[in-house]
């Protein structure tokens, strides 16, 4: 799978906020490898919040995170189900804000 330079960045910044958050390795976020149920939460959120917050489409948020396209589809609908508890719901709206105030500009230069 052909990554571009600026969508592994964009990928890894906001792995790094979600991780921090979900208090989970931000390698394991970034992994290509399955990780345990904590780790793939960080990682479906870090994939819905760069889709969804930076307007990425599923093709390039799945080469972001090492993934494919249908993988990042179901995780931000899987995501968006879970936008119901209300600790997620919490989290995400944190990281949204974060992710819109640092990230934005970024988010341009991967489109």
């Amino acid at each position: 799978m052909k990554t571009s330079k600026n969508e592994r960045p964009v990928g890894g910044m906001i792995s790094a906020a979600v991780a921090a958050t979900f208090s989970v390795p931000v390698r394991d976020v970034m992994a290509n490898s399955r990780r345990s149920a904590p780790v793939v939460l960080a990682r479906w959120s870090a994939m819905y919040l760069a889709h969804v917050e930076l307007g990425m489409n599923f093709t390039d948020v799945g080469r972001a995170f090492g993934r494919n396209r249908t993988t990042a589809a179901r995780a931000c609908e899987l995501i968006e189900e879970r936008r119901e508890e209300p600790d997620l719901d919490a989290a995400l709206n944190k990281l949204a804000h974060a992710v819109r105030r640092d990230f934005g500009k970024t988010a341009a230069v991967a489109r």
